[in-house]
């Protein structure tokens, strides 16, 4: 079962966004020819990729005022420098990011804490205020860690019934470590 789930723990069924397909990209269509295709179109709830907006922003550069809801999808394993690096000008890249509404991170390694780090530091350092969305490769038990970092809604593919999938997401009461959320651990609460 494929489902998005939001921070509070309720299920979505209907998901606005879709993913817009990049330039080299050619799809089902089984076309093997040389040809490069055509920039994508780009409307009101599209995802596209880090590097199809790298091609986007240059040719359309008035694409928020034109479309209110734009979604980035991101890699797990990109560090904050290297997206930075892609989105320009490191003064502008803060305000640049809060125009999408929708930041999704793939994550391609359940093990790899990278995606922590990235959503820790949108959240704290670049103070991205929009949906942060985790898809790919995780285990419903880090969710519970993922929305400490700052995620709020998740794609998830699990064969475990909605009930069970409903009830992972709220397994602690206690924190032990700090986190975005701002959380006291219980090492700073007093003993009893």
């Amino acid at each position: 079962m494929k489902c998005l789930i939001d921070a509070d723990g309720s299920i979505i069924s209907n998901d606005a966004w879709h993913p817009v397909q990049d330039k080299g990209d050619k799809g089902d269509t089984g076309d093997t020819g040389d040809k490069e295709a055509p920039t994508p179109p780009i409307q009101n709830y599209s995802l596209i990729s880090l590097d199809a907006w790298q091609e986007i922003q240059q040719q359309q550069a008035d694409i928020f005022t034109q479309h209110k809801n734009i979604g980035l999808h991101l890699s797990g394993n990109l560090t904050t420098s290297e997206l930075l690096e892609k989105l320009g000008p490191a003064d502008q890249a803060q305000q640049l990011l809060n125009n999408f509404s929708l930041l999704q991170i793939e994550i391609t390694e359940f093990k790899d804490g990278r995606c922590f780090s990235l959503a820790m530091r949108l959240r704290n350092r670049l103070n991205y205020k929009g949906e942060l969305r985790a898809s790919g490769n995780y285990l419903p038990d880090q969710i519970y860690f993922m929305r400490r970092c700052g995620f709020n809604s998740f794609i998830i593919d699990t064969k475990m019934d909605e009930p069970t999938l409903l009830q992972t997401l709220k397994p602690f009461t206690e924190v032990y470590q700090r986190s975005g959320d701002n959380a006291s651990p219980v090492t700073d609460k007093p003993s009893r």
